[in-house]
């Protein structure tokens, strides 16, 4: 039942539509919905994951940003290694990968059409986007943030360790 209600509003919000100022491309609808689907599956089975899918989220994209080292091309690679990739099935694993290589191939075509490296990145951010809206919806309450997420470090030196802490709730759209 609570996971038929979340693929419902899930399902509204791509009908209604959401608050970014950049329109989806109409190739993207499809992967949104891929995207909003699988969060919204994966939150429904335990709702207590919202707070730290959310942080999660917002390192990643923290970690992105605020890096000058990290290059769009390589940005894929920090939302690749916080995925355990272990507790996803063959079918998971097979659409997050098929997913992160379309984002990954962007960025790349992007790069060498001569975009700013701010720019090029707007296929990884949107992904996140999606991310981070089917958690706000998905969750009841709104998020609450009682502790801040630490980021594994890398093996490389591309991606330093960093961290996220918050302690608001952040509104339901």
């Amino acid at each position: 039942m609570k996971g038929a209600l979340i693929f419902i509003i899930v399902s509204l919000s791509l009908l209604i539509g959401c608050d970014r100022e950049e329109p989806v491309p109409k190739e993207s609808v499809a992967i949104k919905l891929i995207v909003q689907m699988q969060v919204g599956k994966y939150l429904a089975e335990d709702v207590s994951r919202c707070p730290k899918l959310d942080n999660t989220v917002n390192a990643i994209r923290l970690q992105v940003t605020n890096n000058p080292d990290i290059k769009a091309v390589d940005s894929v690679n920090v939302l690749r290694k916080q995925i355990k990739w272990d507790s996803l099935t063959p079918e998971q694993s097979g659409l997050m990968s098929g997913l992160l290589l379309n984002i990954e191939s962007k960025i790349r075509v992007d790069v060498a059409n001569g975009q700013l490296e701010e720019a090029a990145l707007l296929p990884l951010y949107r992904f996140l986007d999606w991310m981070t809206q089917t958690v706000h919806l998905a969750c009841p309450n709104g998020i609450v943030h009682v502790e801040a997420v630490q980021l594994p470090a890398s093996t490389s030196s591309e991606f330093p360790q960093s961290s996220v802490s918050s302690s608001s709730v952040a509104p339901r759209p």
